[in-house]
């Protein structure tokens, strides 16, 4: 890329632009945004040549992590409807709860 020293582009088996910062080769590759002429790929160059390197996204989590998170929410907000004082039109919403919540344990191998 012009104007840019250290900065490799090229475009990807997507048709995707692709830009990395590197100064020498024993050093790892830091990803650049797309767009020269934006603000985000100038602070992600000038903070390349300066040493930082941007976090990188987090990831995204897969099937089962995404269904342990529900799970122990829903737990979570059980176990507090429980903690508190019983009136009795909650009894049989707790036991729907309930049910539901070990109908899903036995049907995800989770619990």
């Amino acid at each position: 890329m012009k104007g840019f020293k250290y900065v490799n582009t090229y475009t990807d088996r997507h048709g995707q632009t692709r830009n990395y910062f590197r100064r020498s080769r024993g050093e790892p590759q830091i990803a650049l945004p797309a767009e020269a002429d934006s603000l985000a790929f100038q602070a992600a160059y000038r903070a390349a040549v300066a040493g930082y390197r941007l976090p990188p996204k987090p990831r995204k989590k897969n099937r089962k992590q995404r269904i342990e998170d529900a799970l122990s929410a829903m737990i979570e907000a059980f176990d507090h409807m429980v903690d508190q004082p019983p009136r009795m039109e909650d009894f049989e919403a707790r036991e729907a709860a309930a049910n539901v919540l070990h109908e899903i344990q036995s049907r995800t191998n989770l619990g």
